[in-house]
Parts: C-alpha cells; structure tokens; sequence
C-alpha cells in the first residue's frame, strides 16, 4: 500500500540549481523564441495544450478541452477559468490566446523556423468569449495540436494587459510580458544564469516545491561537473 501523504516536505536547499549550456540565441522576448530556445523562459509560460511525457497526447493545460469544427479546418477551445498572470496582469481569457499568437506570427518575429509555417497555417484567431476562442486553418493539418502545443514551445500564453500596458517590447534588461506558470522571472546575466521565484503560494496546477529555481549556464561539462561537486549546483547534464 502506499505510504501515507505527510503534507509538504521541506525542501534542503531553497534555489534548486540546474547547469545547462546557454541557449544559441538569448532573450526575454519569447515572439523570437521556439524550440531549442525557448527553455530558459519556460518555467515561467504556460501553453494551451500539453504533452503526455509518456503516450506522446495532447493534454489539456490553460486549454481545458478542444474539438474540431464542422468545416474541417477549425479548432473551437474552452479555457480553463481562474487562472492567474504574475503579478497585477488579471485572469488568463481567450484575448490573451489570440494576442499571444498574433503577436508571435508578426512579421519582424526573430523566428524563421516556426514562424513562416505559422503565418502559412494559421488563417485567423478569434474571440468567442472570455473562456473559448476558434484558430481557424487554411487547410486540415494533423500535426497543428501538437504544434501549438508545450512540446514546440512556439505559443506561449502572455498577456495582453501587461504588453498593453508596457508599449515596447521586453529587452535583455527588462522583464519578459507575464505568465501564468509555477515561477516568475526575477532576473538574468546574459550567458551566466537565469533565476525565478515560486510566482503562487498555491498554483492552480503545479505549485513548485523548491521556492526558487536557477538555469546555471556553462559550456564545459568539467566546470558543470567541479560545481556539482563543489555543492553550487544541484543538477548537472553531463555526457
């Protein structure tokens, strides 16, 4: 039989440190971000669909259900309620769906890998109501939930209020537009190491049990490994 749940456990060190190489490219900015360098941002973003790890399907995230529309083509999505953005950025709705996918699509998006396929798929994105929206296609394409999805890291949901709000776009200085995932920015050194902090007492899907979270960037594995020797790190990949 299982062991009977205690409650929370005391984490031992309060910012679990993880070394990875950087990025090719760095930013806060995540319009210019896609698979492979969109990570350094990703525990702070949440995606419509997720990716069961284990059976490779689509599951839901800030998308609580989707179907596919009568004409073949289209894709109606009911958004899950009550979630929240960092800071003082209000509730996740379906205008912060279509702001984050126009905004990523736009013409002067850093990224050439994803984005032409995008602008080509995608025909428009529409508001039905706070809580569900429709992106509708150009033609059917069977790989477009997974996509959009947390696996490629292309759509992640932003919020509108915040980009609003700001007018310019986010800087290597400035904080990326807020998210709704389990820790939120704090800051960065390029080439050096990103830091977070756990965004909720209680996230409304995965509440972190570490209270803050580093990327620790180095090239070589043998400085990776003497700090995970040294004790300044606690994971490490290594060949």
């Amino acid at each position: 039989a299982p062991a009977a749940n205690s409650g929370p456990v005391q984490p031992k060190v309060n910012r679990l440190v993880l070394s990875v190489p950087p990025a090719d490219l760095e930013g806060n900015d995540p319009r210019h971000l896609g698979v492979p360098t969109m990570w350094p941002l990703r525990p702070m973003y949440e995606y419509v669909i997720a990716l069961n790890p284990e059976t490779d399907k689509p599951i839901p995230q800030l998308g609580s259900s989707w179907s596919l529309e009568p004409d073949g083509v289209s894709f109606r999505f009911k958004l899950q309620k009550g979630v929240q953005f960092h800071g003082d950025n209000g509730e996740f709705t379906a205008k912060d769906l279509v702001h984050s996918f126009r905004d990523t699509i736009k013409d002067d998006s850093q990224n050439t890998q994803y984005v032409p396929y995008f602008k080509k798929l995608i025909k428009d994105v529409e508001v039905v109501n706070d809580q569900e929206a429709v992106i509708r296609l150009n033609a059917p394409n069977s790989g477009f939930l997974s996509a959009i999805s947390q696996a490629e890291s292309v759509f992640a949901m932003r919020s509108e209020a915040d980009a609003t709000a700001r007018g310019k776009r986010p800087s290597m200085a400035d904080q990326p537009y807020a998210g709704t995932g389990p820790y939120k920015y704090v800051e960065r050194a390029q080439g050096q190491y990103i830091r977070f902090t756990k965004a909720f007492d209680k996230h409304w899907r995965q509440t972190p049990a570490f209270p803050d979270f580093e990327f620790r960037l180095f090239k070589e594995p043998s400085t990776m490994q003497a700090a995970l020797l040294a004790r300044e790190i606690q994971v490490a990949a290594l060949p």
